[in-house]
């Protein structure tokens, strides 16, 4: 199976992190070096600053080597279109040529004209990239090969659970295959590396308090009886009997799990009303500190593993939780995947605060499509 593009498009998937994943054309080879595409960019409007983050000038040449670079096929692919358009109307337009000709320079110019996306998003690539590094040298964040080298073979084994690593092909086969190396894989996720580091120290521990410890995870489950919300005009009376329904509903659940009427699990699927988990024997997976709902993670640290709570209210409701496990009793890579999925969460407001913070600036980036007016009536 030949995926060379889609193998790294494959690792920003399984790791969330498309916005930082450079990657390489399906069975092409990457030209060496930025500098040595740069030489094939002729000068002037190739030498015009497009983008900038502090101090920090990319030019629109450099932009163009980083496609050619990255992504050759789809570069190729974008220049033909423009020259097909621009040889159809040459030919066949108002005032028809017998023949069509044009020069590297020429195209270079319609590039620039027509601004296609793959360039400003180049661009926000290479600026994310610099903030990012920007930011690390700032927080002191020291990230090693060796983290980056076992991120990459976590990688591998997604890809080998996933079924994309035939069996009996070893990680470098399946590399080598694909024309990807693993310093290309070493790039993309030290960078991945980096930010994640940094979301995990201003996202995570500041609200914390202290280092990210597996103490910081647990599993559980929950039963959720739902309490309505008040309406307009609702009597303080009829408030509290809705809440006291509700709670007398939950106190009833636990008592049939306490007496061993039913498991916790056949409880939930017979009467929580928390969609997402329902289904699942209110099997909620594992979550960490700071991000769920105070009331249940407080709840959740009062338990020893299997223990079932007491109804708690939160403002969804009443709940009656199971602690499954915490801490080192729940496996490392369940603890990182879950690590790794609240980071990718956070990502893209990370990226657009740290491009605030530098005052990047795209200059080929697209503006947003505007919504349609809707007319009364419509």
């Amino acid at each position: 199976m030949k995926i060379g593009y889609g193998l790294v498009a494959a690792l920003a998937a399984a790791c969330s992190a498309s916005v930082i994943a450079p990657t390489q054309a399906q069975g092409v080879k990457p030209a060496k070096t930025v500098k040595t595409a740069l030489a094939l960019v002729p000068g002037g409007i190739a030498n015009e600053v497009v983008g900038s983050i502090g101090d920090k000038k990319f030019t629109f040449g450099e932009v163009i080597a980083r496609v050619q670079q990255e992504n050759p096929n789809g570069f190729k692919q974008t220049v033909a279109q423009l020259i097909g358009l621009d040889a159809a109307s040459s030919l066949y337009g108002p005032v028809p040529k017998s023949s069509y000709a044009v020069t590297k320079s020429q195209v270079l110019t319609m590039l620039r004209e027509k601004n296609p996306q793959v360039l400003g998003d180049a661009l926000k690539t290479m600026l994310e990239f610099e903030a990012v590094d920007r930011e690390v040298k700032k927080q002191d964040v020291v990230v090693t090969i060796d983290q980056v080298d076992k991120r990459i073979d976590q990688f591998l084994t997604l890809l080998r659970k996933r079924g994309q690593i035939p069996q009996g092909v070893t990680d470098a086969q399946f590399l080598t295959q694909n024309h990807v190396t693993r310093t290309t894989l070493r790039k993309n996720f030290m960078v991945q590396a980096k930010l994640f580091t940094l979301i995990q120290k201003d996202f995570v521990e500041k609200r914390l308090g202290h280092k990210l410890t597996p103490d910081d995870f647990f599993k559980s489950r929950h039963i959720l009886i739902k309490v309505p919300m008040p309406v307009p005009g609702q009597s303080a009376a009829d408030v509290k009997k809705a809440d006291d329904a509700a709670l007398a509903k939950i106190t009833q659940i636990a008592a049939d799990i306490a007496a061993g009427k039913k498991t916790f699990e056949v409880a939930a699927k017979e009467s929580s009303e928390d969609d997402g988990s329902k289904e699942m024997g209110g099997e909620l997976g594992v979550q960490m500190r700071t991000v769920f709902v105070k009331e249940f993670e407080t709840t959740s640290y009062q338990l020893k593993p299997g223990e079932v709570s007491k109804p708690i209210r939160s403002q969804f409701g009443y709940h009656i939780i199971q602690l499954e496990q915490r801490g080192t009793g729940i496996p490392e890579e369940d603890r990182q995947a879950y690590l790794d999925n609240f980071e990718s969460g956070q990502m893209q407001v990370y990226l657009r605060e740290l491009m605030t913070r530098y005052k990047a600036v795209n200059k080929l980036a697209r503006p947003a499509p505007s919504m349609p007016m809707m007319m009364p009536g419509q």
